[in-house]
């Protein structure tokens, strides 16, 4: 069932074009910025972009600089909010109080809506160069991507988009302990 309800956001977040960002991942050979050995997340590059959306050469370096500058934009983010989740993990694991934890979790929202805000941003720059039928060939490709597996974040099996662990899974019956 949690697969399912994070298949059906990570879905949703696509057709919002919210995963776009990445959107060109592991096809072929060689790593981008993200790639980390086995099973990290890779762009494509720059040839296969060109033909598989069709783009000129301008399109090309506008898209490539969009790309970096979104990832600049993003890194401090990312590293924010892994370290607010190791926060919270240790908060829950100690039995913080109620008000930490909720302090933490507030600190986690922001935190996403300003990766929102970044992936809303790269979307309007792709909006200035590139046609609709080239950006919903990026969105195609994305979940492809996605349904074949190839959109893993460090670390390779078991992440998700953009590097972030799983949904935890639904308790279990016995013991109302999570699911490892």
């Amino acid at each position: 069932m949690m697969k399912r309800l994070a298949c059906a956001v990570m879905m949703g977040g696509l057709a919002s074009g919210a995963w776009l960002a990445p959107a060109f991942c592991a096809q072929g050979g060689g790593g981008g910025p993200r790639a980390g050995g086995k099973g990290a997340h890779r762009m494509m590059s720059p040839e296969k972009l060109k033909d598989n959306l069709g783009l000129s050469d301008e399109q090309l370096a506008k898209l490539e600089a969009a790309r970096k500058a979104h990832a600049e934009a993003v890194k401090p983010l990312r590293e924010q909010m892994k370290a607010g989740m190791e926060k919270l993990r240790g908060q829950v694991k100690n039995k913080a109080a109620d008000a930490d934890i909720q302090a933490t979790m507030d600190e986690l929202s922001q935190g996403r809506k300003s990766m929102q805000q970044a992936r809303e941003k790269f979307q309007e720059d792709l909006k200035s160069f590139l046609s609709p039928a080239q950006r919903a060939k990026m969105l195609l490709h994305a979940m492809k991507a996605m349904r074949q597996g190839q959109w893993q974040g460090k670390g390779g099996k078991g992440r998700g988009p953009q590097g972030m662990p799983p949904a935890p899974e639904a308790p279990d019956d016995e013991g109302g302990e999570m699911a490892p």
